[in-house]
Formats: C-alpha cells, structure tokens, sequence
C-alpha cells in the first residue's frame, strides 16, 4: 500500500496550522493591518531570522475569518516541487480551513 500524497498534505497542513494557532500573538505592533485587507495584491514578509515576521503573521491571521498557513521550513516538505503546488492546491480545499 503506498502513500496517500493528498491525507499526507492534509496532515502537513493540518499540523502546521494548529501549532501556528498556539503562538502567542506577541506585542501588538502599530501596523496599519486595514491597508493590506483591503490590497488585492499579495503581502510578502521578509526579515532576518527571529525578527517576528510569525508574530506578525500570527497578527494579520487574527483579524481574518480564513486564511491559508504553510511553512516550507518544515522537513516533511523538503522534497517539495513546483509540480506539488497543484496538489497543495486540491489539500487546502480538501480540509476547507
């Protein structure tokens, strides 16, 4: 029997999801957090390591209903290919966040 790749990327996902949910959300920042929910464009955080880009990511996650979270720092991911987006793609509706 081999490897369900779809439960696999849901049990990732899934995974991922509930330990960022446990983080603490940090000291509040004065980040004008309404100028990126109303972009159509894509927000990209960048920093240095331990610079609390997860902190703030765990800020803006707070103030939406649903969101998407993946880590590709995880190890389980590390033979992850660019042919593997559409499978992620099919994961994340699957688990219907």
């Amino acid at each position: 029997m081999g490897l369900d790749w779809g439960m696999l990327w849901v049990l990732i996902i899934s995974d991922q999801r509930n330990i960022f949910l446990r983080k603490k959300i940090g000291i509040i920042r004065n980040t004008p957090f309404f100028k990126y929910q109303r972009s159509k464009q894509i927000t990209v955080v960048s920093g240095i390591r331990r610079s609390g880009k997860s902190t703030l990511l765990k800020q803006f996650a707070e103030k939406y209903k649903k969101f998407y979270y993946l880590n590709f720092d995880d190890e389980r991911l590390a033979g992850f290919t660019i042919d593997d987006f559409d499978n992620l793609i099919v994961a994340f509706n699957i688990d219907r966040w």
